[in-house]
């Protein structure tokens, strides 16, 4: 075979590795759902969107030969009845 796909799965996300026939790392691609936000992130909302809270978020992480392709949040922010779904932060 060419290449190998590892795939792990907890109750938050997955993980999906590849390597190749030697065993290097080829790619990684991580989703998780409702992590603990870093503090940087949850400031630069409550900051640019006061009195608006955050309901649901996401990390996706992707790589490709140890080069970082993808790293974002989604976050769904929510204010009385209006909510902001899908905001992407990098």
């Amino acid at each position: 075979y060419e290449s190998y796909l590892v795939t792990m799965e907890t109750e938050k996300g997955s993980l999906a590795a590849t390597y190749n026939e030697n065993g290097k790392l080829t790619s990684v691609v991580e989703h998780y759902e409702n992590v603990k936000l870093p503090s940087a992130v949850i400031f630069s909302i409550y900051k640019k969107y006061p009195g608006w809270r955050i309901v649901n978020d996401q990390f996706l992480y992707t790589q490709e030969d140890g080069d970082i392709i993808k790293k974002q949040y989604n976050l769904k922010v929510k204010k009385n009845k209006k909510t902001l779904k899908k905001f992407y932060l990098k």
